[in-house]
C-alpha cells in the first residue's frame, strides 16, 4: 500500500483565531470565494485545485492502473471513478482514492438548498457575531 507522507502540525503556527472567526471564514469561502462549477476542495494537498487539474490526474492514475489507454477504457465504464467528477455540483477530493466524496450532490435542487444554507449561516453569523447562533 503506498500511503502518502504526513508532516507534523508546525508548533509556531498554532492557530489562536476564535470558534466565532473560524466559523464565519468557513462560511465566507464558500458563499464568496469558493467557484464549486471549477474548483475541487483537496484534502490531500490541502489546498483547491481546477477540476480541470484533478480529471487530467485521474485519467492518468487510471491509465496507469489498467495498463494504458485501452486498458483505462475498458474499465472506465465498469468500476473506475472518473465520472465522479462529471455528474456532481460539489467536488471534494478524498485523499486516499482521489474520488469525489460529494458525488452524491447531483440534484441541483439539492445542491442550491447546500449553498443557501451556508448563505443563511453566514449571514447569521455576521449579524449575531455568536457562533452557536446557527444551531438554533
Amino acid at each position: 500500500m503506498n500511503l502518502p507522507t504526513f508532516l507534523p502540525f508546525p508548533k509556531d503556527r498554532l492557530n489562536m483565531m476564535s470558534l466565532y472567526d473560524l466559523l464565519l471564514g468557513f462560511f465566507y469561502f464558500y458563499v464568496h470565494q469558493f467557484r464549486f462549477e471549477f474548483d475541487v476542495l483537496s484534502v490531500r494537498r490541502g489546498q483547491i485545485l481546477p477540476i480541470d487539474k484533478v480529471k487530467w490526474e485521474q485519467a492518468q492514475q487510471r491509465m496507469s492502473q489498467y495498463g494504458g489507454l485501452h486498458g483505462a477504457d475498458r474499465e472506465m465504464d465498469a468500476q473506475t471513478p472518473s465520472y465522479t467528477y462529471d455528474n456532481a455540483y460539489m467536488f471534494i477530493e478524498e485523499p486516499f482514492n482521489r474520488t469525489n466524496v460529494s458525488r452524491s450532490v447531483y440534484d441541483p435542487e439539492v445542491f442550491q438548498g447546500i449553498k443557501k444554507v451556508f448563505k443563511e449561516a453566514y449571514d447569521e453569523l455576521t449579524t449575531s457575531h455568536n457562533p452557536f447562533s446557527i444551531f438554533n
